[in-house]
């Protein structure tokens, strides 16, 4: 880039000499040799540069969380994204770690969690479970458990002694 950029420099030192036109291409060249090179901001730039899901897997994560409440299929899921099984679980395994009903379980999960933490939560921990999707309460809480370290009666527990305080 540097290279191309002298050459260009050559050819037209009247366009380059121009401070609107060539503080851009300043900015550019900088940019793109901190984003090339490893350095002390390399971690915190690519942290805030975020990964770019792809069209499909926003419609179909978008899809899940609005429709979570629900007892969905992955044919239901496919279609809400557009694309075929295998590129869904494609996409959900590179993105996410997780195929697409793993994902939408533990969103449920970590819905039932935010519900069991709300200051306003007057509700059991059964019912918040059902109204989640959740219709084997056993296998609910084992799932809860491993996925947050403590059963969902802990964590109501552990919300009350906090507020009691």
């Amino acid at each position: 880039m540097v290279r191309h950029l002298l050459s260009e420099m050559e050819g037209a030192a009247e366009l380059y000499g121009d401070s609107h036109f060539s503080a851009d291409l300043e900015k550019a060249l900088i940019k793109g040799l901190i984003l090339s090179q490893p350095n002390n901001y390399s971690a915190a730039l690519a942290q805030a540069a975020g990964t770019k899901h792809p069209h499909y897997l926003l419609r179909a994560k978008a899809f899940m969380h609005a429709w979570a409440h629900e007892s969905l299929a992955l044919e239901d899921v496919e279609a809400a994204a557009g694309v075929s099984r295998h590129k869904l679980f494609e996409g959900f395994r590179q993105y996410f770690g997780l195929s697409p009903m793993a994902y939408l379980k533990q969103y449920r999960l970590e819905q039932v969690r935010r519900n069991l933490l709300d200051d306003r939560n007057h509700g059991n921990v059964s019912s918040i479970a059902m109204d989640w999707g959740f219709t084997h309460l056993g296998r609910f809480a084992a799932d809860y458990r491993k996925l947050f370290g403590e059963t969902p009666s802990q964590t109501v527990t552990r919300q009350q002694a906090r507020h009691a305080r």
